[in-house]
């Protein structure tokens, strides 16, 4: 009973984290990325795609280090009961 409980826990960590960073990322484009008036020229247009692309790949490397996290507590958890 316990071991599903933490594996309760750690889904609704991982779901509260996933909505975090979706709520964080829109503000960081919004906020800052957006705003950004560096060059005033196509160079500009670089330089936000560039940084959205960098926050992008930061989300899907998060996203993919939680989904692991979750697998291996998932994991334990069915070892644990098979043994």
């Amino acid at each position: 009973m316990q071991d599903e409980r933490d594996s309760l826990r750690t889904l609704i960590g991982i779901f509260t984290a996933a909505w975090l960073l979706v709520l964080f990322g829109t503000v960081i484009i919004f906020e800052f990325i957006v705003p950004l008036d560096l060059f005033h020229s196509f160079l500009d247009s670089v330089v936000k795609g560039v940084l959205g692309l960098i926050l992008v790949a930061v989300w899907l490397y998060l996203f993919v280090e939680m989904r692991n996290h979750m697998v291996n507590t998932q994991l334990r958890l069915e070892k644990k009961i098979s043994n």
